[in-house]
């Protein structure tokens, strides 16, 4: 029985929160309301019924389990970028600190009711799952819960 299905494979690095990294290829599945024809990376990662990021590791099929993730690293701006300015996401420049011990610097990009829109607001909400993190021509996807600590101008 087949059960292949249409998919685009996108090139990225996972790493874990011990800080163990992977080179992988992610699967993702087609969608008719995107341009491109298929779902961004985000949209996967922040989808209530997935657990489990299926991807190509070393030639092989693997099914990765997302909450043991610490972020998921991709080259270049995020193609849901130009959306998210058009709904008037903002943007926070900030360092962080994970739980592997690594640190980033770089800018949150997230879409927040006015009300709700600091930085701490972002941090502190159960979802979503992955935020968005822009660093040095990269696009990160932090899993909130590897975030240990936040730094940021509270001015």
């Amino acid at each position: 029985m087949d059960y292949s299905v249409d998919v685009k494979r996108r090139p990225a690095r996972v790493v874990d929160r011990s800080g163990s990294a992977l080179d992988i290829v992610v699967f993702l599945h087609g969608s008719s309301t995107r341009p491109d024809g298929f779902e961004p990376l985000i949209e996967r990662l922040n989808a209530e019924d997935v657990a489990f990021l299926p991807c190509e590791i070393d030639g092989g099929v693997e099914l990765l389990r997302l909450d043991w993730l610490a972020y998921v690293e991709i080259a270049g701006l995020p193609p849901e970028l130009p959306d998210l300015e058009d709904m008037g996401a903002y943007r926070e420049a900030l360092n962080l600190d994970l739980v592997s011990g690594e640190s980033f610097e770089g800018e949150l990009v997230y879409l927040a009711p006015p009300t709700a829109a600091r930085v701490s607001d972002v941090v502190n909400r159960p979802e979503p799952r992955f935020l968005t993190l822009l660093r040095r021509g990269r696009t990160v996807y932090l899993h909130r819960h590897a975030i240990y600590r936040v730094h940021f101008d509270a001015r």
